[in-house]
């Protein structure tokens, strides 16, 4: 619609055409509003928003906890990781492990080595080394205990080849994010801690599916295919439309973008680019995450489809009567059995690849500890696979447009993955492997 107007020369158009700025920036807001919902649903699902450890607790019933004020390895606050809930297997533990005072001594130099026999007793690390998350055998309840009732106390960290100084006994928690892991993880009783880790999740969740879970995911799958597809149609439509005006302009016909066409082609591909491949990732995380049965299933395919309405529902409820009418009746895009024969193809190429990708992640998630970033990577990919299948399958095209076609689509991927992975950095999230699980 939103290309017919701006394209058309007609007087009885010219009155939606003063307003090409309003326009354009209401689909460029609408398809943001888009990616950003679908990221804040990635994000959310993996680590909920929180206050307290209640809202975690309501998220995952047990193995979270509310991650408060917590710091970065220069020292400085990092923001981007308070209030969020984090899985008590995932944190800073170092202080905490279960080493004998003997090794202690003989492992640390003065004058960390007066701390041998104390609480605080933690092995030596090299500089920016990461510590392994243990299981419940290795954390010293002692430890735990004392530290839990003295969120305050710093310790003294000793390192290979360098100063010893004065750190949190949780490395980057200050004492409300310690309180926090003690409340949500530690049992009051026997100060056992909690070890629940993001890996444990969604191998347990993927590898609870029964056979009909199985269909069932086959079954939304094929559901989610199918309004992919359907989108995917509705961008190649556009970007029809808008090469047709370009073309008409070039051979004195009555349409004219102008200046619009660029604005138009970037906000198409974001759509493409950007908000489908992170749609069709949540759909693996939701299964990882909040459970693969059956009902689930059904659910979250139905709750993150409703993202792929919304131009629809604007179109038929929020335009008046004359301006629908008017754009159904002479914004239809004519196409050409090149361009036809196209639509069926990239119809049919990213149907298939789109129902492999997600099964595919989904039995990633299942058994790998890159399982989501992955999970998510490949949906990213199978588009760039369809692109360019699409581009080289084009009957139209010379030999070396299809392969400057096929650079120009894998470029326009890994953009849009970049794209994705910077808006769902900003929601708190990200897909490279962070120092204490998958943040």
């Amino acid at each position: 619609m939103v290309v017919f107007f701006l394209a058309s020369t007609d007087e009885k158009d010219a009155v939606y055409k003063n307003h090409a700025t309003g326009m354009l920036f209401a689909s460029f807001l609408m398809v943001m509003f888009q990616i950003c919902t679908v990221c804040g649903v990635l994000t959310g699902t993996i680590l909920p928003s929180c206050a307290t450890n209640y809202q975690c607790k309501e998220a995952q019933e047990e193995g979270t906890f509310c991650e408060l004020k917590t710091i970065s390895a220069t020292g400085e606050r990092d923001s981007s990781r308070d209030n969020r809930c984090n899985y008590c297997g995932e944190a800073p533990f170092y202080s905490l492990l279960l080493v004998s005072a003997e090794s202690c001594s003989a492992l640390l130099s003065p004058p960390a080595h007066r701390l041998a026999c104390s609480h605080s007793c933690s092995l030596p690390r090299q500089p920016g080394e990461v510590n392994q998350r243990p299981g419940h055998q290795n954390l010293n309840a002692t430890k735990v205990e004392y530290m839990c009732k003295n969120p305050t106390e710093l310790i003294t960290e000793g390192y290979v080849g360098g100063a010893d100084r004065l750190v949190s006994p949780m490395g980057s928690y200050e004492p409300a994010a310690i309180e926090s892991w003690c409340t949500g993880c530690v049992d009051p009783l026997t100060y056992e801690a909690g070890v629940m880790t993001q890996l444990e999740v969604m191998t347990s969740n993927v590898s609870g599916m029964g056979t009909f879970d199985i269909i069932t995911l086959l079954f939304a799958t094929m559901v989610i295919t199918l309004h992919v597809v359907a989108e995917l149609k509705a961008i190649e439509l556009v970007n029809y439309a808008i090469s047709h005006a370009e073309r008409s302009k070039e051979m004195g016909g009555p349409l004219d973008l102008g200046k619009h066409a660029g604005v138009l082609r970037i906000i198409n591909g974001l759509r493409r680019w950007v908000f489908l491949p992170t749609l069709v990732g949540a759909i693996p995380v939701l299964i990882a995450f909040k459970g693969g049965d059956a009902l689930s299933l059904c659910m979250n395919t139905v709750a993150i489809l409703f993202l792929t309405e919304i131009d629809d529902v604007l179109f038929n409820y929020g335009v008046g009567e004359r301006v629908r009418e008017r754009a159904k009746i002479a914004g239809r895009v004519v196409l050409g059995r090149d361009e036809e024969e196209a639509i069926v193809r990239t119809k049919a190429t990213h149907g298939v690849l789109l129902c492999v990708s997600v099964i595919l992640a989904v039995q990633r998630m299942g058994n790998a500890t890159d399982g989501y970033a992955v999970g998510v990577g490949i949906q990213f990919l199978s588009f760039g696979v369809g692109g360019v299948l699409e581009q080289m399958h084009r009957a139209d095209k010379t030999a070396f447009q299809k392969t400057s076609g096929s650079v120009e689509v894998a470029f326009k991927c890994f953009m849009g993955f970049l794209v994705f992975d910077y808006i769902l950095d900003y929601s708190g999230h990200s897909l490279s492997a962070s120092e204490y699980g998958m943040q």
